[in-house]
């Protein structure tokens, strides 16, 4: 059995042994997340959908993907360098007793033993308890399981490692909200109307949502798919067809019209945030599929109580079914008027609406609008 020790790195050499546990962890956290971008960069060009997925089942493939990467690149690292890149950041290396490197076949098996002993297979929850259960040992044993026989050399600390760390995983954050940006729609730059369509349709699928009407290649609903009782509850609505404006060959304004005059009625709040993701992967400030850090200017609205600066435009859009606002992000202007003749609105629930009882008539009109400047 061996313990870890720290190297001088003027002298190289053995002084008092150190133990540096959360480093370790550090240093694996690392490689995961490194192969974790990797595997994204990957899946973005054979299954795009997939790559932006975000579902428990599908974070759990992803960490098995990861270490099935670790499998195959870790025992080539330890072999030609005795280090990872996340060992490297922080100083740490691992070899034979004799100085050399360990054999490929070496590093497999320590690696085997680490997702038993360490990581409790990956098992959710279940790895936590093995790494709780691994600290343990480790701090009152100096070494662990996978390292008996082996030198685990440990430099020391340096406050570079702690900052380069940092930057490496900001880094591949915001690689991994590119890629998930570049890859949830195919289309970006200034669409034309079919990309524009093949973008809202490729959200549809995302979203599961099927009981909404795609768009044809020329920016039509298509035939069959219109089920407008899961949108509202009214037999007589009408839904037009979309007017579609273009400039140059390329889509500048997107218009559809929703009309009934009878019955409860309850707003479509999916489909239009979905016609405005469609184009908003065009933006400059579009740095993630789910636009929580999307901000716009809000330059018009009924609601005199929303502040100028709005943090999500998709937020205010969900939150506002029931109001006339215009809202414009970098060169996309997104328009909403509603008519409400004879229906209530619930001031403390804006999802809320109902025919008023003494009303004579009822009359809804959405008129809802995007357009490229």
């Amino acid at each position: 059995m061996t313990t870890d020790v720290i190297l001088s790195s003027e002298t190289n050499e053995t002084q008092t042994p150190l133990k540096a546990p959360w480093r370790r962890f550090f240093a694996r956290s690392l490689d995961l997340g490194l192969l974790a971008t990797l595997l994204n960069l990957c899946l973005s060009f054979f299954s795009p959908m997939k790559a932006s997925n975000s579902s428990f089942a599908w974070m759990l493939l992803e960490t098995y993907l990861s270490w099935l990467f670790l499998f195959l690149l870790e025992p080539l690292f330890l072999s030609k360098w005795g280090k990872t890149p996340g060992k490297w950041l922080f100083g740490l290396s691992v070899h034979q007793k004799d100085g050399s490197l360990l054999t490929r076949s070496q590093a497999f098996e320590r690696l085997v033993k680490i997702f038993h002993v360490g990581e409790g297979y990956a098992i959710p929850f279940y790895s936590l308890y093995r790494n709780y259960k691994c600290y343990e040992i480790y701090t009152e044993e100096g070494t662990l399981p996978w390292d008996n026989d082996l030198c685990y050399e440990v430099k020391p600390f340096r406050l570079r490692s702690a900052f380069g760390y940092i930057v490496i995983v900001l880094f591949a954050g915001i690689f991994t909200f590119l890629i998930h940006t570049w890859t949830i729609l195919p289309n970006g730059n200034t669409l034309t109307v079919a990309e524009f369509s093949e973008n809202y349709n490729h959200l549809l699928e995302y979203a599961e949502l099927d009981t909404l009407p795609s768009l044809t290649k020329d920016g039509k609903w298509k035939e069959g798919e219109d089920d407008l009782t899961a949108l509202i509850f009214l037999p007589n609505a009408v839904r037009s067809e979309p007017v579609i404006q273009e400039e140059n060959g390329k889509l500048s304004s997107f218009s559809y019209t929703l009309t009934d005059t009878e019955g409860d009625i309850l707003s479509p709040l999916e489909q239009n945030p979905l016609l405005a993701m469609a184009l908003l992967r065009t933006q400059i400030d579009f740095l993630h599929p789910d636009l929580e850090r999307i901000s716009g200017q809000l330059l018009s609205s009924d609601d005199t109580q929303e502040p100028q600066r709005i943090s999500s435009v998709l937020n205010y859009m969900d939150r506002h079914p029931y109001c006339s606002y215009t809202i414009e992000t970098g060169n996309l202007r997104i328009i909403q008027e509603i008519t409400l003749v004879g229906y209530n609105v619930d001031k403390h629930n804006s999802y809320s609406i109902g025919p008023d009882e003494d009303a004579k008539e009822t009359y809804y009109s959405l008129t809802f609008t995007l357009e490229q400047h």
